[in-house]
């Protein structure tokens, strides 16, 4: 799964020009920028005897900006970049995105920085030559 989520997040920093978009959590209290997290409890996987399979994730992003409206502005962007897209990984799966949430507010912190959270949701097939 990890092979996906990296092939998503290259696409959208690639055609948004975003800069890299960490894993799991911001680099610090004062960073700005992208986070995505795989949410588990959403993830399924079916093996087929052949080695191939496919399955589900669902991955949150969530931005942080002192600038509340460019915040939203680019969580709006990252879900219509990646909104019915069709990817592959270079490792053997062909993935489908969708959107599931629209961008939602969550907070401004005490250093003034504003988050936003927004998902998508993956669809993978995986071929029997991984």
């Amino acid at each position: 799964m990890t092979l996906i989520t990296r092939a998503v997040n290259g696409y959208i920093e690639g055609r948004l020009g975003l800069p890299q978009i960490v894993n799991d959590m911001f680099i610090d209290d004062t960073s700005e920028g992208i986070v995505s997290r795989h949410d588990p409890s959403t993830a399924r996987e079916t093996d087929y005897i052949d080695g191939s399979a496919e399955g589900v994730l669902n991955i949150a992003y969530w931005a942080r900006y002192k600038d509340a409206a460019a915040c939203r502005r680019t969580l709006d962007m990252l879900i219509d970049c990646v909104d019915g897209v069709e990817l592959e990984d270079g490792g053997g799966s062909t993935m489908r995105v969708t959107a599931v949430t629209l961008p939602q507010y969550v907070e401004t912190d005490d250093k003034n920085m504003t988050t936003y959270t927004a998902s998508i949701r993956v669809e993978y097939e995986r071929n029997n030559e991984v």
